[in-house]
């Protein structure tokens, strides 16, 4: 069976009498159902049972329309949070490519991918004359120039002599 669309069920419940704050709440649960639709498919993972057929399950069952739109809330503040934590490990993961690292770098996060300390860093910056620009605290910020530089530097077989 199909569904009717929302403009059919408003006209459907003003003809049969229902208060306009009860037509409101029909209206605030479809947003809800159709948000909570949308984060289910942001997150790409198979649901058990649609969003819809737990309604008609919760309706059968006797729950009261406040109860529903809290349990309609409290998901859909859920599946935000989910998809929050996916989009966020998956820009961690960005940031951790080699070929592309998150810029300015502290000093400490440079000498780390660049796999030695950082005093050997600072004193690397200190030979090269290398000056890197500095917080307003005074701390040095590795940008994207001055890294390369010093990858590259870093590449050069040792020179004995």
């Amino acid at each position: 069976m199909k569904e009717l669309s929302i403009e059919k069920r408003i006209r459907i419940l003003r003809n049969i009498g229902f208060h306009p704050e009860k037509i409101q709440r029909e209206l605030d649960a479809n947003v809800l159902i159709a948000k909570i639709e949308a984060l289910e498919k942001d997150l790409g993972e198979k649901v058990e049972t649609p969003i819809r057929q737990r309604i008609k399950r919760w309706r059968n069952v006797g729950w009261h329309p406040e109860r529903i739109m809290y349990e309609l809330e409290a998901q859909a503040k859920i599946l935000e949070a989910k998809v929050f934590e996916k989009k966020s490990r998956k820009r961690k993961r960005e940031d951790e490519e080699p070929d592309s690292p998150k810029f300015p770098l502290t000093t400490a996060q440079a000498a780390r991918k660049l796999g030695i300390h950082k005093d050997t860093l600072r004193r690397w910056l200190d030979d090269l004359g290398i000056d890197p620009p500095r917080t307003r605290g005074g701390h040095a910020r590795i940008n994207r120039e001055i890294f390369k530089e010093l990858r590259e530097e870093f590449e050069k077989p040792a020179r004995y002599h």
